[in-house]
């Protein structure tokens, strides 16, 4: 994540086996994701791009999702 108040994109990269629907680690490291499928034996390499807003003030209300 961004430190301070900066935006950022990264990519992200996660396993998932073939009789999960859960992913079982995710890493900004493309070649650790590897060596764990591998490790594994079996699964598949999933991607995503995942996008960090600046830090905002903490507000009472913070926990409301809602919004």
């Amino acid at each position: 994540m961004p430190a301070g108040n900066a935006a950022s994109k990264v990519v992200e990269y996660a396993i998932q086996t073939p009789h999960s629907k859960t992913v079982l680690m995710t890493t900004e490291d493309r070649a650790e994701a590897e060596r764990t499928l591998d490790m594994l034996g079996e699964g598949q390499l999933l991607m995503r791009t995942v996008t960090y807003g600046p830090w905002k003030p903490a507000i009472d209300d913070a926990h409301d999702l809602s919004a």
